[in-house]
């Protein structure tokens, strides 16, 4: 007994003068999901990924690298498991600018655990991880704030496709020689696919590249899409729909959007304008590819390359 208790204590005396310190803990706090809404209330959820709970105490979020601190998150404690969503004005000093930007996250220490890269932030969308891969984000035409990304409608996924049936199948935002409208001129166009096996009565839908909601373009009533059929809309400001549809705007490398007559995000697409005659769209999947012969009208061409 005795020499068992001799090497419990010259064990622990070793430990001492050594400097024997606890393992840190791995970090499980990340960011999950956010969303720009567009009227000052914005949102961040955080999820607590591990087997036991955090303590949120001195754990920050900023939109500025120079100033990591920015915004304190509150003194609690997340159970493992679960979501917590912080706003703007209750929590956050800073709101998501529509342009776009990267947030950090960062613990106690000091140090960057987490930074999120946002793109040109788009109404009714959120910007969450992709199978609980917090290294990887993409837009949710679903949000799912306080749950799981799981249950969101991924965008380009199979459940917006079969939510909505018309999604935007193809962008091109510098046409040069693709395309050329009944006036002999050569605008930007977006084109439509209904992959329903029923029409889509497209009235009063509407179609934008612009965070302003009233400044959208709308389908005139009647329009009707047939079941598998291609629809192509100039994006030139012409603004008319004499025979042709021609939008008030034209398509400037944004985010160009379609929403139903309701108001709910349907589809989108980046298109970018550095090539001329470069068309983006949707490969079998969903996913937005680059392609380097545009098809309006029909189906996607087969040369193309993942847009990163």
């Amino acid at each position: 007994m005795k020499q068992w208790l001799a090497m419990v204590l010259c064990a622990v005396l070793l430990c001492v003068l050594g400097g024997c310190t606890a393992e840190p803990q791995e970090n499980t706090l990340f960011i999950t999901e956010l969303q720009s809404a567009g009227d000052g209330n914005d949102w961040i959820e955080l999820y607590n990924s591990g087997n036991r709970p955090v303590s949120l105490q001195g754990y920050y979020l900023s939109d500025n690298p120079d100033s990591p601190g920015r915004s304190a998150l509150p003194a609690v404690t997340l159970p493992a498991g679960e979501y917590l969503v912080v706003t703007t004005g209750e929590t956050l000093n800073f709101g998501l600018k529509a342009a776009g930007e990267t947030i950090i996250l960062s613990d106690p220490t000091g140090k960057t655990v987490q930074t999120v890269d946002v793109p040109h932030s788009v109404h009714g969308l959120s910007y969450g991880c992709v199978d609980g891969d917090v290294t990887r984000f993409a837009w949710y035409a679903a949000p799912t704030p306080n749950a799981s990304n799981d249950g969101g409608m991924l965008l380009g996924s199979n459940a917006t496709n079969e939510a909505f049936g018309v999604r935007i199948n193809e962008a091109v935002c510098r046409n040069k020689a693709s395309l050329y409208d009944r006036d002999g001129d050569y605008g930007d166009w977006v084109e439509l696919y209904n992959t329903a096996d029923t029409a889509v009565d497209l009235s009063r839908w509407q179609l934008t590249d612009s965070e302003d909601v009233d400044n959208r373009w709308y389908f005139p009533e009647g329009t009707v899409l047939q079941p598998n059929a291609y629809l192509v809309v100039f994006c030139d400001k012409k603004d008319r729909i004499d025979g042709e549809l021609h939008t008030n705007f034209r398509l400037n490398g944004d985010f160009v959007s379609l929403y139903t007559a309701n108001g709910e995000f349907c589809s989108g697409i980046t298109c970018d304008t550095s090539e001329q005659d470069v068309a983006f769209g949707c490969d079998e999947n969903g996913a937005t590819v680059r392609c380097l012969y545009p098809t309006p009208w029909q189906k996607n061409a087969t040369a193309k390359e993942a847009v990163q």
